[in-house]
């Protein structure tokens, strides 16, 4: 199966879309500051409670690929790694998150 690649505008809905409704359903969501720990912006990491951990990695042009961990042992200890980051200053809070993503999206319509 071969998809069209999805264009800016469509990324940039998206990603406000991603935003809004991260803040109503409180979805905590934080970006991990780059001066802080050097992680590519190509990777991805989701933790689904105690027993489901998928890393996504994306590559140019359009690769993409992910691995998905059902181990319990090995998700705990992501979670307790992300818990511990998300309270540092590793990471931005959720609204500086979320503000940092709103003005990329402005920057790049040129508003």
């Amino acid at each position: 199966m071969f998809l069209n690649p999805v264009g800016e505008e469509q990324r940039r809905e998206m990603l406000g879309q991603f935003v809004e409704k991260s803040r109503a359903k409180k979805i905590e969501s934080h970006m991990i500051r780059d001066k802080k720990m050097k992680i590519p912006g190509s990777i991805m990491l989701e933790i689904f409670g105690t027993n489901k951990l998928m890393l996504f990695h994306s590559q140019e042009p359009m690769s993409f690929s992910f691995i998905q961990i059902n181990e319990s042992s090995i998700c705990e200890a992501f979670q307790d790694f992300m818990e511990y980051i998300a309270r540092s200053d590793i990471t931005m809070s959720m609204e500086d998150t979320f503000s940092y993503m709103e003005s990329k999206i402005k920057e790049e319509k040129g508003m």
